[in-house]
C-alpha cells in the first residue's frame, strides 16, 4: 500500500509564518492518510520501499507584494531617494523601477546606487551599484536608501510610487522535517517529533540531503512510533472502558517542512510504502477484549484435535505470518523423529493382534543417528484394563538379540478407541543407523497394533520354548509395518516434528523453528490459499487445527500477520 505525494519534480513553498515568540518560523504542511481497513491493529512503514528525495532551496519573492512571506516598507528619503526597510537583514536580489517623469533616459537605462543606513543617516559611500531590474550578486541589508541616475550619470529624483518591486532571496535556515497530529482549522500543528534537520543557513541545496542521514528511513521510524502510539491509545481506552476496541478507518498524520526563513522544498520522489498488521486482534474477541493467547488442552487418551480461529479481512493479501506456540506436553521436551504421528482415523481397520503368548517384533532402522527419550505405538484395546509389555532390543543377525535397551509396562482402561500410546524413557538412548527392534506383547487382555502395508522388512512373531528361554522366530509377516514413532530431546529445529500437528483443512503445516518448548509456524501460504476463496472486505474466520495424542497443553499466541488490502 502506497501514499504517493510526488513522483515527478514538485515544489512546496515553505512560506506560512507561524508565530512562535521570540522568533517566527515558516512551514509547509503535507497531510498523510493511512488506511487501516478498519481491522488492522498496527501499521508498518517500509523504509526500503519508501522514498523521500529532494532538497530545501531558496525562495525568491517580492517584498513589496502583500502576498509575500515577508514585507518591506518603503518611504521617501532626503534628496529624492527612496528608503526600504525590513524587519531583519535580507538578501536583495533585484530592484525594479517604473518610468520616471523627470528622467531623460528610458527606465531600462536607469542606474541605482544602494546605500546602507545607520538609523536615519545615509552612508557617505554607495555599497552597491546596479542597473534597473538587474541581478544583484551580494547585498544584504535591513535598511537601505536608493538613489537613481540616468545614462549621463545625472541624479534623478525618485519617490515611492516609482519603486515597483524589491526581489528578496531567502535561503533555508535550520531546515527540518517533523510530524504532528492533524491540526484543527485555524490552529497550528503541534510537532511531536522532528526526525530530520540541518543546522544553519543553507546556500547549496546539496547540503540539505546529507549522505549519512536518509530522510525516508528517519521518516519511516518516526511514523511507526507515532502510529504505534495511536493504536496503543485505542486499545488502552477499550480496556479502561471494558469495550471492544474501535479501530479508525484511517489515521491522519501531518508532515511538516519547516525553516527559520522562507524557502522551498523541491521534491523529486516522495512515496510512503506501508502494510497493515493484525496481531492483538488475530483471535476473535471473546466478550469485550482481544485475547492475548489461547490454550489447546489434550487429554492423552487419544489423538485429540483442537480448533483455533484466526480472523483476517477477506480482501487481505498476506505478506508474512508467523504463529508462535509453547508446548507443555508431559516430561522433558521431545520431538517426533522418523515416522510421523498419523491420525488414527476410523478408516484404519488392519493390525496385528497382541496377546500374552507371543511377542510381535517390529524392525526399525533409523535414517540417521539419533538419541531418543520416548516412543509411541498406535494401539486399540480390545478389552478393558489392558496391560501391555514393550521392549526395545538390539539386533543380532537380523533378529532381536535379547539385549534390552529399554522396557516398560503400559496400563490402559480405554476400550475400542484408536490411540497413540506414548512411552517415556527414563534415560535417553542413542540409536545408530543400525537395525533395532520394538517388541510388544500382552500381560493382560488383548489389543490391536495397527499396521500399514508397503515394501517393509517383515514383522516377526517370536515365542520362547519355556519361560526364561531365548525368543525364537516362529513366523514373519511380510509387507506390513506396525504404527510406531520415536521421540528425541534434540533441538535441531527443522529436522524434527513437533509433539503436535498444526493443519488447515487437510494440509499439515510443518514447524518453521523449534527451540525447546517454543515452536513457530509460517502461515503466509496457507492463509493466502484460504483467502483466495473468499470475497468481499469483511472479516473471514479461518480455522486451524492442532492435534496431539499426548497429555498436556499448547499455548497459542496471536500470530503476527502483515498484509495489504486488495481493491474490491
Amino acid at each position: 500500500m502506497d501514499i504517493i505525494l510526488a513522483d515527478t519534480d514538485t515544489t512546496w513553498e515553505i512560506t506560512s509564518a507561524v508565530e512562535t515568540p521570540p522568533v517566527v518560523v515558516y512551514r509547509h504542511v503535507v497531510n498523510l492518510e493511512f488506511s487501516t481497513g478498519g481491522y488492522a491493529d498496527s501499521i508498518n512503514v517500509d523504509p526500503e520501499s519508501s522514498s523521500l528525495a529532494g532538497a530545501f532551496t531558496p525562495q525568491g519573492y517580492d517584498a513589496l507584494d502583500n502576498a509575500g512571506p515577508i514585507q518591506a516598507s518603503k518611504g521617501n528619503g532626503p534628496g529624492g531617494t527612496v528608503i526600504v526597510s525590513f524587519d531583519a537583514p535580507r538578501r536583495i536580489k533585484k530592484i525594479e523601477m517604473d518610468a520616471i517623469a523627470n528622467a531623460d533616459a528610458p527606465v531600462s537605462e536607469l542606474t541605482m546606487e544602494l546605500y546602507r543606513m545607520d538609523g536615519e543617516s545615509i552612508a557617505d559611500q554607495a555599497t552597491y551599484t546596479v542597473s534597473n531590474n538587474e541581478e544583484i550578486v551580494d547585498f544584504i541589508s535591513a535598511k537601505f536608501a536608493i538613489k537613481a541616475f540616468d545614462d549621463s550619470q545625472a541624479h534623478v529624483s525618485i519617490e515611492t510610487n516609482h519603486l515597483l518591486a524589491v526581489i528578496v532571496q531567502s535561503n533555508p535556515t535550520g531546515p527540518r522535517m517533523g510530524i504532528a497530529p492533524p491540526a484543527q482549522a485555524g490552529e497550528n500543528n503541534e510537532i511531536v517529533e522532528y526526525f530530520w534537520n540541518v543546522p544553519g543557513e543553507i546556500t547549496d541545496p546539496a547540503d540539505t540531503v546529507p549522505a549519512d542521514k536518509n530522510p525516508a528511513e528517519e521518516l519511516a521510524k518516526a511514523l511507526i512510533r507515532y502510529l504505534n502510539d495511536q493504536f496503543n491509545t485505542v486499545f488502552r481506552q477499550a480496556k479502561e472502558n471494558e469495550q471492544p476496541p474501535s479501530i479508525p478507518g484511517t489515521i491522519g498524520i501531518d508532515l511538516v517542512f519547516e525553516s527559520d526563513a522562507p524557502c522551498n522544498f523541491d521534491a523529486t520522489r516522495f512515496t510512503i510504502s506501508y502494510s497493515l498488521i493484525r496481531q492483538r486482534s488475530s483471535f476473535p474477541y471473546q466478550g469485550v477484549l482481544p485475547k492475548e493467547k489461547t490454550i489447546a488442552r489434550f487429554s492423552g487418551n487419544a489423538l485429540k484435535t483442537e480448533e483455533v480461529i484466526i480472523q483476517l479481512p477477506k480482501n487481505a493479501e498476506v505478506l508474512s505470518a508467523r504463529l508462535k506456540t509453547e508446548a507443555s506436553i508431559g516430561g522433558e521436551p521431545s520431538y517426533v523423529v522418523g515416522n510421523a504421528l498419523e491420525p488414527l482415523t476410523s478408516s484404519l481397520r488392519t493390525g496385528i493382534s497382541i496377546t500374552a503368548d507371543r511377542w510381535i517384533a517390529q524392525p526399525v532402522t533409523p535414517d540417521k543417528a539419533v538419541s531418543i527419550n520416548g516412543l509411541a505405538l498406535g494401539i486399540m484395546n480390545l478389552a478393558k484394563e489392558t496391560e501391555l509389555l514393550v521392549q526395545l532390543q538390539e539386533d543380532w543377525n537380523g533378529q532381536p538379540s535379547g539385549r534390552k535397551l529399554a522396557e516398560a509396562r503400559i496400563h490402559s482402561t480405554i476400550l475400542g478407541e484408536r490411540t497413540w500410546i506414548r512411552i517415556s524413557l527414563r534415560d535417553s538412548i542413542p540409536l545408530a543407523t543400525q537395525p533395532c527392534w520394538i517388541l510388544l506383547k500382552s500381560a493382560q487382555k488383548t489389543a490391536l497394533w495397527f499396521t500399514r502395508t508397503g515394501d517393509f522388512e517383515p514383522v516377526q512373531v517370536l515365542q520362547a520354548a519355556q519361560e526364561k528361554a531365548p525368543l525364537t522366530k516362529i513366523t514373519a509377516i511380510k509387507g506390513v509395518e506396525a504404527y510406531y514413532a520415536f521421540f528425541s530431546a534434540s533441538t535441531h529445529g527443522r529436522e524434527h516434528q513437533a509433539p503436535f500437528e498444526l493443519s488447515m483443512d487437510t494440509t499439515a503445516i510443518p514447524a518453521a523453528t523449534m527451540e525447546n518448548d517454543t515452536i513457530s509456524f509460517e502461515l503466509k501460504d496457507p492463509l493466502n490459499n484460504k483467502l483466495s476463496q473468499e470475497h468481499g472486505g469483511a472479516l473471514a474466520g479461518i480455522p486451524f487445527h492442532l492435534s496431539s495424542p499426548f497429555p498436556g497443553m499448547v499455548t497459542i499466541y496471536p500470530p503476527r500477520i502483515e498484509y495489504t488490502l486488495m481493491e474490491l
